[in-house]
Parts: structure tokens; C-alpha cells; sequence
């Protein structure tokens, strides 16, 4: 599908937020986007990278490889392609 101008397409989400912080970024991107409704926008879809899931893909710590493999498995999944 064609990037609409202007649209997230997925927002990435890294680092040490809360469930709660995480619900209300997300809501406010919903809304922000509400603003200006558009039937040709794509989903937008929300990623969320925190330790634990760096920790599952076998990294000892913060590791940009791993962090980068993990973002884009996620993303696979969200969008329901490889990329």
C-alpha cells in the first residue's frame, strides 16, 4: 500500500515505559490523527521494545543489533509482512 504523505504507517516505541505510559502515547497519537480523518490513511500500528524483549532475544544487555532484530520481528508482525 503507498505511503499517504503526512501518516505513520507504525510508531516505535524503546526504553523503559509503563503499561499506562504506553496506553496514553498511544491513545494520543489515535487522537491527534482523529483530528484530521482520512478513509486512504493506513493503520497505524504500535511497536514497544523494552529490556525484557532484547533479554528473550539472547542479549546479556543493551545490544543495537539485538534491539534492531527485536523492532523488526515486531514490526513484521504488526504490518503482517516481512520487511
Amino acid at each position: 500500500m503507498p505511503h499517504h504523505k503526512g501518516a505513520p504507517q507504525a510508531v516505535l516505541f524503546g526504553g523503559k515505559f509503563s503499561d499506562s505510559e504506553y496506553k496514553l502515547l498511544c491513545q494520543a497519537v489515535r487522537d491527534r490523527l482523529a483530528l484530521r480523518p482520512d478513509p486512504r490513511r493506513p493503520e497505524v500500528h504500535f511497536v514497544k521494545c523494552q529490556r525484557l524483549d532484547v533479554l528473550a532475544a539472547g542479549s546479556l544487555g543493551p545490544n543495537p543489533e539485538t534491539i534492531a532484530r527485536v523492532f523488526i520481528k515486531k514490526l513484521e508482525a504488526a504490518l503482517g509482512r516481512e520487511l
